[in-house]
């Protein structure tokens, strides 16, 4: 895992998150309050999962560490998005061929979003102005990763005095069905 959110700062961890991505390497974004104390409000940054149960007795320990591992988290600053491709949990999957992209916002009044901005490989694709989601066009000419950014220019105030911003984990497109590609070699000694 890799704190692409940290104390309410989200430039150089998301940067190193989309960087890793574009390498081939697997890691989980994750957001965190990094409140040490009684600052930056606790439960401002957090990271959510989809867990896929009905009751919070269901929710044990290893059905965290899975989604953990398999990637599936929206890391947030307020809002949380809700990304799927033909109804299936988007974010740390991979499918083949082009794709639509639907993405819901959700939060509570004070979390006002009103941009959607697509990512592919780390390079912004398209944007739309939104409050309440979209979609997007998956068609790569070659493999290819992307991450959904939603950001609001209003603070979530009376709550927090920060502006909305969340990111979903990547969803990586394999055009052609044989495995999917990184865009960029990994690191080696000295990078």
């Amino acid at each position: 895992a890799i704190e692409a959110l940290n104390d309410g700062e989200h430039g150089e961890f998301f940067a190193l998150y989309l960087d890793l991505i574009n390498r081939g390497y697997t890691v989980t974004p994750i957001g965190v309050s990094d409140s040490h104390g009684y600052r930056n409000g606790v439960g401002l940054n957090l990271t959510w999962l989809p867990v896929g149960l009905s009751s919070p007795t269901d929710l044990t320990d290893p059905v965290l560490v899975r989604r953990m591992r398999e990637g599936q988290t929206v890391v947030s600053r307020g809002p949380f998005l809700d990304a799927r491709i033909d109804g299936v949990w988007a974010p740390g999957a991979t499918f083949t061929g082009s794709q639509t992209l639907d993405i819901t916002v959700h939060g509570p009044e004070f979390v006002q979003v009103d941009t959607l901005v697509l990512l592919e490989n780390g390079s912004e694709v398209d944007r739309i102005a939104t409050s309440s989601g979209g979609s997007f066009t998956l068609s790569p000419t070659a493999d290819a990763h992307y991450v959904v950014v939603a950001s609001g220019s209003e603070t979530m105030a009376p709550v927090y005095g920060d502006t909305p911003w969340a990111m979903t984990a990547a969803t990586r497109i394999d055009v052609d069905g044989d495995g999917w590609a990184a865009p960029l070699p990994p690191l080696g000694v000295g990078d």
